[in-house]
């Protein structure tokens, strides 16, 4: 199952406490970090549980060339987090204009730097003037529901992800 969230931002701002320090800088991907951000890649993909999630996850490397075509593609789509030259964690986003809403497609956040406050920060830099933020998460990523609801994220539905391989032609 998966979760779709949405966040309604009062006067076009939002209010995170407990991110961390000055020192970590977030803004747009730059191209020399970009293995840095398919790097990171690897540590997504698998239920909470260490089994591979259905999807595109099943292949290690699929999500890592998807990731990397659209950082090639979209790069003004993709944010990182940056601390003393290390990526700590980036986030993936598209602005529907007409509406004035973000949706998150991905966020991810380097192991050993997860609570404490990397995602809130990477969120707050992506809601600066919006109206609305959306995005979906698994219904097994308990942690990032938690992280989502503190920041305001509302449950808008929860739906099922299906997919199916390709079938050659014999």
């Amino acid at each position: 199952m998966i979760y779709s969230f949405q966040q309604h931002l009062e006067q076009n701002s939002v209010a995170l406490q407990g991110t961390r320090s000055d020192l970590m800088e977030i803004r747009k991907s730059l191209i020399k970090e970009h293995d840095s951000v398919v790097k990171l890649t690897s540590q997504m993909g698998k239920n909470y549980d260490g089994t591979p999630e259905f999807c595109d996850f099943n292949n290690p490397g699929r999500k890592a060339a998807l990731i990397r075509r659209e950082l090639q593609a979209h790069p003004d789509e993709f944010l990182v987090a940056e601390e003393n030259d290390e990526i700590l964690g980036w986030l993936q986003y598209a602005e529907e204009e007409k509406n004035d809403t973000t949706s998150i497609h991905d966020l991810i956040v380097d192991a050993k730097h997860r609570n404490k406050g990397v995602a809130s920060a990477l969120i707050e830099k992506v809601s600066e003037n919006k109206k609305e933020i959306r995005l979906e998460v698994n219904e097994k990523n308990t942690g990032a529901i938690k992280l989502f609801e503190k920041l305001g994220f509302r449950p808008m539905m929860k739906s099922i992800g299906m997919s199916r391989t390709g079938r050659k032609n014999q």
